[in-house]
């Protein structure tokens, strides 16, 4: 007997003509890993990028979503590092949860080093870490306005 899966009336299968584009999740087509999950996240960052060249599309509010699912692709890219390398090298480390990129960088960057992977493209990805990190140490600075004590996010800074 095969257990029917879970839906509602946001999130359920189509039966129409858009049956192509139903998305499969969870056991329905994956597991996913953290791999696949910031390649989601790349890939729904480049859609973005090129749609903000579509005419009537307003980029100070694009902006946001793209900065955030970039980050959030950095984001989980390091903690696939992490996982893969640890599992593969077997020294048990984990990723730190949460949304801190240089903390994980940092253990990232020594798993990458202890199989002798120190190249230009590690110099390179640690730039953009340290720059993301300048700017939303927390992940929160494109999610929402504001911090939750108020204060506005990125009002220092220029485009």
């Amino acid at each position: 007997m095969v257990a029917a899966f879970r839906q509602n009336e946001l999130f359920r299968g189509l039966q129409n003509d858009l049956s192509r584009l139903n998305a499969c999740v969870g056991n329905n087509g994956g597991p996913y890993d953290l791999y696949d999950y910031a390649w989601g996240y790349f890939e729904a960052t480049r859609l973005l990028l090129e749609d903000a060249d579509e005419p009537g599309a307003k980029i100070d509010v694009l902006v946001y979503p793209i900065c955030f699912n970039f980050r959030h692709a950095i984001e989980l890219y390091v903690k696939y590092i992490i996982a893969d390398l640890s599992r593969v090298e077997g020294t048990g480390r984990q990723y730190q949860p949460g949304h801190s990129l240089l903390r994980n960088w940092k253990k990232a960057k020594k798993l990458l080093k202890a199989i002798d992977h120190t190249t230009e493209d590690v110099a390179l990805f640690e730039d953009v870490v340290r720059h993301i990190e300048e700017v939303d140490a927390t992940g929160q600075t494109f999610r929402y306005p504001e911090s939750i004590k108020y204060d506005q996010h990125l009002k220092d800074y220029r485009s």
